[in-house]
C-alpha cells in the first residue's frame, strides 16, 4: 500500500484511511477530501488553481459562470482545503504541507510518499554497506 507520509500523520493513498503513530485511527478522506489531495500530490510543488480543483475535483464547468456563482464555488474549494488541512493535522500556520501560495492557488508540498513494508525489523545504520 502506498502511503503518504506529513508530520503529524500518514495517508494511505489507496483507501484514504489515515494513521497515527503506526496504528489506523478512525478517520477516512471523503470522496471530494480524498480527490482533492490526490491532484495536489499530482501537482505537488506547483501552484493549483482554484480554478484546477474545481475543474478536477468537482467537475465544475467554468464558461457561463456569473461572479456570484465564482464566489460560491470558490469558497467551496476554500472550505474543502480548510477540512483537508485540519483532518491531516496542518491547521497551524504557518501551514507545512498545504499551502496558499498566489492569490487563488494551493501547493503541496509532502514529506515523502512510500509504499509500507510487511512488518519485520528495519534494516539497522550498520547493517548498509558502506561506499
Amino acid at each position: 500500500m502506498k502511503r503518504l507520509k506529513l508530520t503529524s500523520c500518514e495517508l494511505d493513498m489507496e483507501s484514504g484511511w489515515i494513521w497515527r503513530d503506526g496504528a489506523r485511527t478512525d478517520t477516512r478522506l471523503n470522496d471530494v477530501l480524498f480527490r482533492l489531495l490526490q491532484h495536489l500530490c499530482d501537482h505537488a510543488g506547483e501552484d493549483v488553481s482554484h480554478d484546477a480543483l474545481r475543474q478536477q475535483v468537482w467537475g465544475d464547468r467554468l464558461e457561463r459562470e456569473t461572479p456570484a456563482d465564482r464566489k460560491q464555488k470558490m469558497r467551496k474549494v476554500y472550505i474543502a482545503v480548510t477540512r483537508l488541512r485540519r483532518l491531516l493535522g496542518d491547521d497551524g500556520r504557518p501551514y507545512r504541507h498545504i499551502v496558499s501560495s498566489r492569490v487563488g492557488s494551493y501547493r503541496f508540498r509532502p514529506l515523502s510518499t512510500r509504499r509500507a513494508q510487511a512488518a519485520g525489523p528495519a534494516p539497522s545504520a550498520r547493517s548498509r554497506p558502506t561506499p
